[in-house]
């Protein structure tokens, strides 16, 4: 058929203005399991290094070896061993702190993230359902809490508390546990309006079993998403923490404290400093993105996009 005819059977006369009409298949969109997956995989990475990595290390991260201070990375040390990421001012294998690093990280993360999530999940489907004075309570207590900056918080509690791994956690779940009460209270009030659960309270059943049988796995989906970031950001504070001085002791390494030791040779030893610093950003990066790809996953409006 020629152009002719066939613009002759198109209502409006012009095949390229009909063309422009009509409306256009929108291209298919990359799966968000698939995007999931590098985030993933390197956050997954991050915790099998920070488990294991240490034991594989034939260093020890605290030992001090002056006759070998602030040798380069790739550079072989006096005894003839290769130091791979280098050595601080006092000697102490960077490779090997790194990894020790990267374990008091991932256990004060995932410890804080379970404290905070526990209480503060548990106040927030409670506050959600009873409602009325108890609801009143914990949403002011909240309110106050989230009118002082986190940061600024955690450090007022730290320098009273001191130094310890313990601390830390403690510190940083009493900063964290608003966010988890919030979510979880939003909910809870969504939840106790379904169906499900008026039956069940029809039915007589107890509130506790309505709480932990109904509601909280109501709330899971957007939990789940709460601590994956939130994890990224206990590990981000817990380095603020230990670079001033009021997180980890000395005697377990953590990034920020290898940090706050290496600003004073930028300029002759910048790999002290660098090296635990772009760990650092890494693995809060590829745990943010992995937070926001479980939203996109499990957020039914998201799947849409």
């Amino acid at each position: 058929m020629s152009d002719a005819n066939t613009a002759a059977t198109v209502p409006g006369g012009s095949l390229e203005a009909t063309e422009k009409a009509l409306p256009r298949a929108r291209p298919r969109p990359r799966s968000h399991a698939l995007r999931l997956m590098a985030p993933a995989a390197f956050t997954l990475l991050f915790v099998v290094v920070a488990i294991v990595g240490p034991a594989l290390v034939p260093y020890n991260s605290v030992e001090v070896k002056v006759a070998d201070r602030l040798i380069p990375p790739l550079h072989q040390t006096r005894s003839g061993e290769v130091a791979w990421l280098g050595t601080d001012r006092l000697g102490r294998d960077m490779l090997a702190q790194v990894l020790s690093g990267a374990r008091v990280s991932l256990l004060v993360g995932a410890a804080t993230v379970l404290l905070a999530g526990t209480v503060g999940t548990l106040l927030g489907i409670a506050s959600g359902y009873f409602s009325g004075a108890f609801d009143n309570v914990v949403m002011r207590l909240a309110d106050v809490q989230l009118a002082f900056p986190s940061i600024l918080l955690a450090i007022l509690i730290a320098s009273v508390m001191g130094q310890s791994v313990t601390n830390v956690i403690i510190t940083l779940a009493i900063t964290r546990w608003v966010k988890f009460a919030r979510v979880a209270r939003s909910a809870a009030l969504a939840a106790k309006e379904r169906d499900f659960v008026q039956a069940a309270q029809a039915l007589g059943a107890s509130h506790t079993r309505i709480l932990l049988g109904h509601v909280l796995p109501f709330t899971m989906t957007p939990l789940l998403v709460i601590a994956t970031v939130e994890f990224g950001l206990v590990i981000l504070a817990e380095a603020g923490l230990s670079f001033l001085g009021l997180g980890t002791p000395a005697a377990m390494p953590s990034w920020g404290l290898t940090i706050s030791t290496g600003r004073d040779y930028l300029d002759s030893a910048w790999w002290i400093s660098a090296i635990p610093g772009l760990a650092l950003v890494f693995v809060v990066v590829a745990v943010g993105s992995l937070g926001d790809r479980l939203r996109d996953l499990l957020d039914p409006h998201m799947r849409k996009l």
